[in-house]
């Protein structure tokens, strides 16, 4: 099929910020801007906006968050680190994972008390205690 560019509209908008992918990672960010008042544009490819979380179990990691606190799951940033280096055989950049450690429970208690979303702490396997599971309405739109 052949475009032809006169027949394009000629339009002017502003978005101040966009954000490509509509993941976990992309829609948090996308809220971040949005609660600072920011104008976003999310752009997706795929049909349905899950992103890599959707191939996690429908799970996310995080460390610290309070739904971990009032479950007595006993969790800190040095184990999530140990469990990233024994699931990337060591091949994970160890500031980055570090800094999400840290950053991840303050996420996952900003996107709950802010946004809404409901994350519970599971145990997903016996090693790895940092994955809550991906709330039910976001669930449900892989259906």
């Amino acid at each position: 099929m052949t475009v032809a560019r006169h027949d394009i509209p000629n339009f002017k908008t502003i978005v101040p910020v966009v954000m490509t992918g509509a993941g976990a990672c992309g829609l948090t960010a996308a809220l971040a801007a949005r609660d600072q008042r920011a104008d976003v544009l999310v752009l997706e490819q795929d049909k349905r906006p899950w992103g890599s979380t959707s191939m996690s179990l429908g799970a996310i990691c995080a460390v610290g968050s309070r739904s971990q606190r009032d479950n007595h799951v006993e969790d800190n940033v040095e184990l999530f680190l140990s469990d990233v280096r024994l699931k990337t055989d060591g091949e994970a950049d160890e500031m980055l994972s570090r800094r999400i450690g840290e950053r991840s429970g303050g996420t996952v208690e900003l996107l709950t008390e802010k946004h809404g979303s409901i994350c519970h702490p599971v145990e997903m396997a016996r090693s790895y205690r940092h994955y809550l599971p991906m709330p039910a309405h976001e669930r449900a739109l892989k259906s």
